[in-house]
């Protein structure tokens, strides 16, 4: 018997299961998406009589199903996959990968707008890998991996931080001024140690954590209590 891969949707009373438009592969990263329509990334897992390749998965739950979106990878690669992901309240989609050809490969950032129409963005963020995308209100971009990187719509610098040997995951931003990312420093005793950083605006500082083995995946903050 084969296993169709799915995703799980929280109704508020319980776990839905929906099956994914794709037979083998893995989703890495979920955004929730405009008017209730959910996106969610990955890589699918193509087999052949040549071998295996990997094909950049992106798909978006519409009318009560998963649909995937073509994205316009470089017509030379013959692998390709999504790591990090992230929509706005208007619509706007932004999906963080990488792609190989027989000559080379690299990294992709693409954008779709609130038209529906797919571009690809310089994607060098200085990082040696990404984790995780958010789009800022004020139209920037910040991903972290091996450290946090920023872009303005036009190039990509990379964040001083207060100890340039962390790896950050989960990423939050309240606003431009007050932006919060988790990991872990690595530690020669502790193996792997909490790290929180927060940036005011102008520069990023550390906020303490527990001084024991552990690391921070993701960040998310309660609604402030109504009055």
């Amino acid at each position: 018997m084969k296993r169709k891969r799915g995703a799980g949707r929280w109704t508020g009373r319980g776990w839905e299961r929906s099956v994914l438009p794709a037979e083998h592969g893995r989703l890495l990263d979920v955004s929730g998406g405009a008017h209730g329509q959910p996106w969610a990334a990955g890589a699918e897992t193509l087999t052949t009589a040549e071998g295996q390749s990997s094909h950049a998965l992106l798909v978006s739950r519409q009318r009560g199903s998963w649909r995937r979106a073509a994205l316009p990878l470089p017509a030379t690669a013959t692998d390709s996959g999504l790591d990090a992901l992230d929509t706005t309240a208007d619509g706007q989609v932004w999906a963080y990968g990488w792609y190989a050809t027989e000559e080379g490969g690299g990294n992709i950032l693409f954008h779709r707008d609130t038209a529906g129409t797919w571009t690809t963005l310089p994607a060098d963020t200085g990082l040696n890998w990404v984790d995780s995308i958010e789009a800022g209100e004020d139209g920037t971009l910040t991903v972290t991996g091996d450290g946090i990187s920023r872009f303005d719509g036009r190039s990509w610098v990379r964040q001083a931080l207060p100890d340039d040997n962390t790896v950050l995951a989960g990423i939050e931003i309240r606003s431009a001024h007050d932006i919060w990312a988790v990991g872990f420093h690595p530690d020669e005793e502790l193996w792997r140690r909490p790290a929180i950083m927060r940036f005011d605006g102008k520069s990023w500082r550390e906020i303490p954590a527990p001084q024991e083995t552990g690391q921070l995946y993701d960040i998310a903050f309660e609604a402030p209590a109504a009055r």
